[in-house]
């Protein structure tokens, strides 16, 4: 009987939860430092969806506090978190072994992501497994006291998905599917913690495609020709790259009313070049205006918990 290489890939897991068992199997452990800080605004959702209500106000913080606000600290609108009420409600399961099973199953994804996604890249199982396992073992030990990385931990599939996006061997269907995958993961992750980890993070992926179309027609032109458009293409690049920063100083240094509106001027003009390009456009053309549509719509309910908080802090400034 013929074994899958990719049956390699749950060595890490399994190791990683038998080594750990006091925690994630006996419950004789728990996790410490900022790991556990979030497990008192996970028990009151969880036992609160239970009981049939979704919990906006905190009648055990300073006396009363809103606790809609608390709903981004750890991704508490996440489907890995609703999966996880019926057996708070129905199965009598310790809420606390069900806050350390939801970290597992964070883990889990980015670790699977990460694998696919270097499978992907480099078409050599053993390669995935070695990565993949490397960044396993060394996030999943450190999340045990300091998670905040895991606030992406739908970020490894995002750029798979991307990059299969941008891939010219890829069929149209296949295209569309990994577009409407791309916008929900986005819309989810808008919703954890320090949402500007992804911003950070999808600048730079665009960046990365932006560089890569620049310099992809190079290779149509003569040797004399190359040298002239190569450095039109670097200084373009290096304009694109400069926008990035002048977002980052207009939020970390400009106050004022017209702060968002610099902002939004400058995001526009980085996506607009950015789809101005010939190859990105062929791709939004193979999308079609009905699958963008249904994307972008997704991806903007999904992000509204964190659209509408950051509407809140730009009318307060």
């Amino acid at each position: 009987m013929k074994v899958s290489p990719h049956f390699a890939s749950l060595i890490p897991p399994v190791f990683f939860i038998l080594y750990f068992n006091d925690v994630f199997v006996t419950g004789e452990a728990v996790m410490t430092h900022d790991s556990i800080m979030w497990y008192g605004a996970f028990n009151y959702f969880l036992l609160s969806l239970a009981e049939g209500y979704l919990p906006l106000w905190d009648p055990f913080s300073f006396s009363g506090t809103p606790f809609f606000t608390s709903f981004n600290s750890i991704g508490l609108l996440d489907p890995t978190v609703l999966l996880l009420v019926p057996f708070a409600a129905f199965c009598n399961f310790s809420v606390l072994d069900l806050y350390h099973t939801h970290y597992l199953i964070q883990l889990l994804i980015y670790y699977w992501g990460v694998y696919c996604l270097c499978w992907y890249i480099s078409k050599n199982p053993f390669a995935a497994l070695l990565s993949a396992g490397f960044v396993f073992f060394i996030l999943g030990t450190n999340s045990l006291r300091q998670n905040g990385i895991l606030c992406l931990f739908y970020f490894p599939w995002i750029i798979l998905f991307l990059l299969q996006l941008f891939s010219p061997s890829i069929s149209k269907k296949n295209r569309r599917l990994c577009f409407i995958a791309v916008c929900y993961l986005t819309g989810l992750s808008f919703n954890f913690y320090i949402p500007s980890y992804l911003f950070i993070a999808t600048c730079l992926v665009v960046i990365y495609f932006f560089v890569v179309l620049q310099f992809r027609p190079l290779r149509k032109f003569t040797f004399i020709e190359q040298p002239i458009l190569a450095t039109k293409k670097v200084a373009q690049s290096a304009i694109f790259i400069s926008l990035l920063f002048a977002i980052g100083y207009v939020m970390l240094e400009v106050s004022g009313w017209f702060k968002p509106l610099i902002v939004s001027l400058l995001m526009i003009l980085m996506l607009g070049w950015f789809l101005k390009q010939a190859y990105v456009s062929r791709i939004l053309k193979s999308i079609g205006w009905k699958h963008g549509l249904a994307g972008v719509s997704l991806l903007c309910v999904l992000a509204g918990p964190f659209l509408c908080s950051l509407s809140e802090v730009f009318s307060q400034q």
